[in-house]
């Protein structure tokens, strides 16, 4: 699994009452935008804020706007949980490095495209392992837009041609992946209850090799209502396929709660800065992976 990637959602503002979904250039009808409203918040949120409920803390490190795209680093991180420190290098011991109060924070790049004359926007986040700002950063927009009587949605984006990415792309990994493990399978693998682990099947085409789907596998991702995909002769919830674009590599996730789901990894080799990624080549793979997906939405 990739260490770093680029995960999108759409971005779409309400009024509470209502769900229906209002222009971005004008979201309280006195023609502020949310564009506007946005770069207030993150400027109002470059002093960190401790959320007690999560324990978690939210900092806006830096931010920069060009035209309707705003981009920049949150820091954010949990608190609540003392810690001693292990020095890699020298092996020495250090007691109590870190406190109960103490908040580790990391940094996350994010990237909105708020277009005019619509009522959908897009956000890219920058997610590290399992590690996100999705939610408080969703969570502390809703706080700052609830005197408004307003709700910020961001929702996975879902592309309805990820089917036809498989077709005009090179694949280079399948994978099948099952959640509830049958037991008479964890028995043989694992010494422990079956909830706890995950199974993985990879199939991974060799060195400049093309890996061309079945046609029965593509009609069976394309079936929507589905709970599972039955595939030589067992059960999986969720599939995962690597295309390469240009060079760029793009997992398209078929499956589970949200259908079509695709993120972008960030491969080895590439600038990085005390262990992530630079904020200059983040802006740069994001730019490049919005044109993408407004390719494949229509835009």
């Amino acid at each position: 699994m990739a260490r770093f990637k680029l995960v999108p959602y759409t971005v779409r503002v309400k009024q509470k009452q209502t769900d229906d979904a209002l222009p971005l250039n004008d979201i309280d009808g006195e023609g502020n935008g949310f564009l506007k409203c946005l770069q207030k918040y993150l400027q109002e949120t470059q002093e960190t804020q401790v959320l007690k409920k999560p324990q978690k803390t939210i900092s806006v490190d830096r931010f920069a706007v060009s035209q309707r795209n705003v981009h920049g680093i949150v820091k954010s991180g949990e608190y609540g949980v003392a810690a001693d420190f292990v020095d890699t290098e020298t092996l020495e011991n250090i007691p109590h490095a870190r406190e109960e109060k103490h908040s580790e924070t990391l940094p996350f790049f994010f990237f909105f495209h708020i277009p005019e004359d619509t009522t959908r926007g897009t956000l890219i986040l920058q997610m590290f392992k399992v590690h996100g700002i999705k939610t408080i950063l969703e969570d502390t927009l809703n706080e700052y837009f609830s005197e408004r009587g307003l709700v910020v949605e961001f929702n996975r984006l879902i592309s309805q041609a990820l089917l036809e990415q498989l077709e005009k792309n090179r694949l280079v990994e399948f994978k099948l992946i099952r959640y509830d493990v049958p037991r008479n399978v964890a028995d043989k693998v694992y010494n422990g209850s079956p909830e706890e682990i995950i199974e993985e099947r990879v199939f991974r085409v060799k060195r400049n090799k093309d890996y061309n789907v079945p046609q029965w596998i593509k009609t069976l991702l394309s079936n929507k209502e589905i709970r599972y995909y039955e595939i030589l002769g067992e059960r999986y919830d969720e599939i995962k396929t690597v295309i390469e674009i240009d060079g760029s590599k793009r997992i398209l996730t078929f499956g589970r709660e949200d259908k079509f789901r695709e993120s972008m990894p960030l491969g080895e080799g590439i600038p990085m800065v005390d262990g992530f990624p630079s904020h200059d080549h983040l802006l740069k793979e994001a730019e490049d992976y919005l044109k993408h997906l407004k390719e494949n939405l229509g835009e």
